[in-house]
């Protein structure tokens, strides 16, 4: 279902369609959970992490959509925490219950150079074209579309799940699979990277970690 959020500089933004990006997968094997170390939950329970882009020529939104989400599918395949979900247990872990993360598009009435180029910069509408993170969830992302041409895509994440060259990399990896036509070569960026926890081997880790917890978050786990 479409929905509205009116701006003071941009007009209403409605958004038209939300998609579950999966990433592509060919192996029907369950994926084990992924447990964070003490260095991951040094961030449990802090408030998400937004970033916006601003692509004055780009093609239209629909075909732009079309490009992002079959990349994206293929990004998070290299960057599979990202399409996880904070477990619902007394564990700092990930889990990959195969729902994948909410790419939303959008429309907006306004122009897209009014959100850079105006001298005091529109708040309320910079926050409109980034998309809410659902309790859980690690990622989530929005392409905006607007009335004069030009795109914006903004995305939401959790400190948990990537730190800023993390996220940053995976963002490198998209790009270069959306200008290759949406093909995954083995030298691409990320090729390299590895997310196994049990790599950081501390004899008190565990401890450390439920300590975090208890202080930065003693609501933890997030169930919804």
């Amino acid at each position: 279902m479409a929905s509205r959020r009116e701006t003071s500089g941009l007009g209403r933004i409605r958004v038209t369609n939300v998609t579950r990006v999966c990433p592509e997968i060919t192996s029907t094997t369950p994926q084990p959970n992924l447990k964070l170390s003490f260095f991951d939950v040094l961030f449990v329970g802090k408030p998400p992490i937004t970033r916006l882009l601003l692509y004055p020529s780009a093609p239209p939104l629909r075909s732009a959509s079309h490009s992002l989400i079959s990349a994206l599918s293929l990004a998070l395949s290299r960057f599979l925490p990202l399409s996880g979900r904070l477990a619902a247990s007394d564990e700092a872990e990930i889990t990959f219950s195969g729902d994948g993360i909410a790419f939303s598009e959008a429309e907006a009435e306004g122009e897209i150079w009014r959100i850079a180029n105006d001298d005091v910069h529109d708040w309320e509408g910079f926050r409109s074209l980034v998309p809410d993170l659902e309790a859980r969830e690690l990622l989530a992302v929005q392409v905006t579309g607007f009335a004069g041409g030009g795109l914006a895509l903004g995305f939401t994440f959790d400190h948990l799940a990537a730190d800023g060259r993390s996220i940053w990399t995976f963002m490198e990896a998209w790009a270069e699979i959306c200008r290759a036509g949406g093909v995954m070569k083995p030298e691409m960026t990320g090729a390299a990277v590895v997310f196994d926890r049990s790599l950081i081997v501390y004899p008190t880790g565990d401890s450390i970690s439920r300590h975090f917890i208890e202080r930065l978050a003693p609501s933890y786990p997030l169930v919804t």
